[in-house]
């Protein structure tokens, strides 16, 4: 007996024609961005995944299709061939990440990147990209260090 594996959107998506697709979108990216900015947009675009949830939707699926797919319990209950089921889906959309981080920037400067990131970045590693987007990219001195230095100008 065979055991069907599961669909990635790499697989079902044609990457050719998803990378076309964001090269035919307008550019956000403006003249006066620094460069440490268009880096560090450029490094989390790369790194962030390719579609969005933005919604789910119900669909009905009958319990031998469950089944077939190896399921024997659904919600703690035995499947029923003829019952049929009401399975969530999410609704997923392609995202040009790097563009929408740009028209953020554009329009809220550092806040606007800071809210991009917050939404869309894993809450693991929120904390490390923000420390990275003060410190090297708007050369902004780390609040720990900034006390600290205050504290040793008033000893001296």
């Amino acid at each position: 007996m065979t055991t069907p594996q599961p669909y990635l959107p790499k697989e079902i998506v044609p990457q050719d024609e998803l990378r076309s697709w964001r090269e035919g979108l307008k550019k956000a990216e403006s003249t006066s961005c620094p460069a440490e900015v268009r880096d560090f947009i450029a490094a989390v675009a790369a790194g962030l995944p390719a579609f969005s949830r933005i919604g789910q939707e119900y669909t009905m699926i009958t319990g031998f299709e469950l089944k077939l797919a190896g399921m024997k319990e659904y919600n703690g209950e035995i499947i029923l061939d003829t019952v049929g089921y009401e399975l969530p889906v999410p609704k997923m959309v392609a995202v040009d990440h790097y563009n929408a981080m740009h028209r953020m920037y554009n329009k809220r400067g550092k806040q606007g990147l800071v809210d991009y990131c917050t939404k869309h970045v894993e809450p693991a590693a929120l904390h490390r990209l923000l420390d990275i987007l003060n410190v090297a990219v708007f050369k902004e001195e780390h609040p720990e260090f900034t006390r600290m230095m205050n504290e040793i100008k008033k000893v001296a």
